[in-house]
């Protein structure tokens, strides 16, 4: 199971770099890893709908301050990293036509009420990562650390591209074991047909 301090060891393996037992120590390896851990591992939980992150849950509502556009404002989750979609609460198929919704603001727009809302978390633990994510991690870090720990820009340049493959990797590998159901569309007319509330 990964740990942050496993994660960035294996980062400064990448440059060649001394381990750390701590990323509080004083040495500019534990700095620059305590520094560029949290923001890789953020952007890499925003790059994709990841399957072990995601997660369902209804929505509080909130007073709506456009009115005119929206029908229903609601609280967005505290630990939000991507919106996946929103689903009436009443839905019976999974796989219904997709709702339009807007974030801004600090809160989540649409037309439903009430509303499910399937969202990846940004509260992740690094015991939680699948091996391939762990190793886009560990790359991105590396390329992040490489200039700041060893002054070496052609170790960073070539980190990079490592990074940029093990993460396509990593969410090949994920979309293979999550496929994502694309939803039939349902007229109008035949969710009428349906008893389906038309909006």
């Amino acid at each position: 199971m990964a740990s942050s301090i496993s994660i960035c060891n294996m980062a400064l393996a990448e440059i060649g770099a001394d381990a750390i037992a701590s990323l509080e120590e004083e040495s500019v390896s534990a700095r620059e890893c305590a520094r560029a851990f949290d923001q890789c591992l953020g952007e890499l939980l925003e790059m994709a709908e990841w399957g072990f992150a995601e997660r369902r849950t209804a929505l509080a509502e909130l007073p709506n301050d456009r009115p005119g556009e929206w029908q229903h404002a609601y609280a967005l989750p505290a630990d939000l990293a991507n919106a996946i979609r929103v689903r009436r609460a009443d839905a019976r198929a999974p796989d219904a036509a997709p709702i339009s919704f807007l974030i801004a603001g600090g809160k989540l727009y649409c037309d439903v009420a009430p509303a499910l809302f399937d969202y990846g978390r940004a509260s992740v633990s690094p015991a939680e990562l699948p091996a391939l994510l762990v190793r886009a991690l560990v790359l991105e870090i590396a390329a992040r650390i490489a200039f700041p720990v060893k002054k070496d820009g052609r170790l960073k340049e070539g980190l990079i591209r490592q990074a940029e493959v093990a993460r396509a990797r990593a969410i090949a590998d994920d979309e293979n074991r999550n496929p994502r159901r694309v939803p039939h569309y349902t007229s109008p007319v035949d969710a009428a047909r349906l008893g389906w509330e038309v909006a």
